[in-house]
């Protein structure tokens, strides 16, 4: 299957072909999501829904916070903005994307009668935060887990 290459700061990734990237406009139309420097891609056939964005940050602060602490403050914003929709924080995970690593939360909530899992992850590269967030239907987990797996294991830091 053929795979395309995503840049978020100097982190790329492989998607399948079933993903593709979301339009300014779309963007817009989603709750919680601007349209600043994210990348979002929606893969419609398994209901995924991947973000990924990269931010810089004061050198105070890459000095001073763990990949844990931005998860853990990262976890506490989201859970206040999606209360209304049952959100219910299932765990911290760490993740080695590329021999660096990553840390985050899994998450479920319910949206439109519709249970969903989602799982943010955020690591310190420089003086910048790499975001990537992934969001599916509980229905498709098995395979949309296998899909998101799969995108983590194909990370690259460039340069």
């Amino acid at each position: 299957m053929e795979e395309r290459r995503v840049v978020s700061g100097s982190l790329s990734l492989a998607l399948t072909e079933g993903f593709r990237e979301l339009s300014e406009e779309e963007k817009g139309k989603l709750r919680y999501v601007g349209s600043g420097n994210a990348r979002i891609f929606r893969d419609e056939q398994n209901h995924i829904l991947l973000s990924f964005a990269w931010k810089k940050i004061p050198l105070f602060s890459a000095f001073i916070l763990s990949n844990q602490d931005l998860a853990e403050q990262t976890e506490k914003a989201v859970s206040k903005a999606m209360r209304e929709f049952g959100y219910e924080c299932e765990g911290f995970v760490t993740y080695t994307l590329q021999r660096q690593e990553a840390k985050g939360f899994r998450f479920g909530y319910v949206v439109r009668d519709t249970a969903m899992r989602g799982e943010s992850l955020l690591c310190k590269k420089n003086s910048g935060i790499c975001y990537l967030h992934a969001y599916w239907r509980q229905e498709s987990a098995e395979k949309a887990e296998e899909i998101w797996k799969n995108v983590l294991e194909s990370a690259r830091w460039e340069g």
